[in-house]
């Protein structure tokens, strides 16, 4: 069934259209789930979860700069949320900048001491800098 939220005439219905995107997401749709995402973002462009997911989009096809700037400005409505916290740590491992991503991981896990992705991502930083460091 297509998904339809650019009815003509009406409203965007913001928490459907998220939960669409979600799904389309989940799906690996990430095309139509990024568009959905930016509609709700030009009608309402402090939506953190349009935001986050957005940053997790662009990050996954390598657009770092884009992914950087969605997760600051989440970052920007909650600076101590230990998901934004870790989206933002993935953004900069992304860049090559592993002291920083460390640095965020060990806020993420600070607010969420039993934060198992921040723990696991932590840890291959700290091998990533060994390694290469």
């Amino acid at each position: 069934m297509p998904l339809m939220p650019f009815a003509q005439g009406k409203p965007l219905d913001v928490p459907r259209t998220l939960q669409q995107a979600l799904e389309l997401y989940h799906r690996g749709q990430m095309a139509e789930a990024e568009r959905l995402y930016a509609a709700v973002l030009a009608l309402r462009p402090s939506n953190i979860d349009a935001l986050l997911m957005l940053s997790v989009i662009k990050l996954s096809h390598g657009e770092l700069g884009s992914a950087l700037r969605f997760i600051l400005a989440a970052m920007q409505q909650r600076p101590k949320s230990p998901q934004i916290l870790l989206n933002y740590g993935l953004v900069l491992i992304g860049l090559k900048r592993h002291e920083e991503a460390l640095a965020t991981l060990d806020q993420a896990i600070k607010h969420k001491s039993r934060f198992a992705d921040a723990h696991n991502i932590r840890g291959g930083v700290l091998g990533a800098m060994r390694d290469f460091g």
